[in-house]
């Protein structure tokens, strides 16, 4: 190797590990300015801890007390000032979904009513899922695209896009569903037994369905 090819070798490996080192540090500067983080199954909010599954007492610590409780074929914590209500099987004191509305019904079609248990605001904080910024102006597109683990992929409705993440001895549902517009109406997260078929509907389908 010549000493001019060297020097391009050692350019290039400098080059590559600074831009390493960059983009290590956008992340964790874009990490440290969302106000909900979720990295893989793990949820944090404003730093603390949200474990899923979880007691409602947790959250509580977290969120404040809930602002009132549905109950249909599931229960339904909802903290309407904050956007986010969380679900448990009924009489259950476990927690094993979530949601955060990023876009109220209201906005997305005269035809499309917003169900009792959904919170009465949206969401008004920074959403991060994986190291990627979701508004209520994202796309699913540039969402992915800065993504890191699974993407978010086309479930059996054009509306919806959702992943897996085998977090054993869970499986993660993870969802967007889509206003009329094609933004993000609503983020779940939904945990189950992998010896258990994970829910096809959204968070909110099935608090009207168990």
């Amino acid at each position: 190797m010549s000493f001019h090819e060297k020097n391009l070798f050692w350019v290039a490996l400098l080059m590559s590990v600074g831009g390493l080192s960059c983009s290590r540090e956008k992340q964790q500067e874009a990490a440290s300015s969302c106000n909900l983080l979720v990295q893989g199954a793990s949820i944090q909010f404003n730093g603390h801890v949200l474990p899923l599954p979880g007691e409602l007492v947790e959250w509580e610590k977290v969120f404040g007390k809930h602002t009132r409780k549905f109950s249909s074929s599931a229960d339904a914590y909802i903290w309407d000032e904050k956007g986010i209500y969380v679900l448990a099987q009924l009489s259950s004191p476990t927690l094993d979904s979530f949601a955060v509305m990023l876009n109220s019904r209201s906005s997305t079609g005269p035809l499309r009513e917003a169900p009792e248990y959904w919170p009465r605001t949206t969401f008004k904080g920074r959403l991060c899922v994986d190291g990627s910024v979701i508004t209520p102006d994202s796309r699913i597109a540039e969402v992915n695209r800065t993504k890191q683990g699974p993407p978010f992929s086309r479930g059996y409705l054009d509306s919806i896009y959702s992943y897996d993440l085998d977090a054993h001895p869970l499986d993660v549902y993870v969802r967007i569903d889509l206003t009329d517009a094609g933004t993000p109406e609503s983020f779940t997260m939904d945990f189950s037994d992998l010896v258990t078929v994970h829910r096809p509907g959204s968070v909110e389908e099935e608090a009207g369905r168990r």
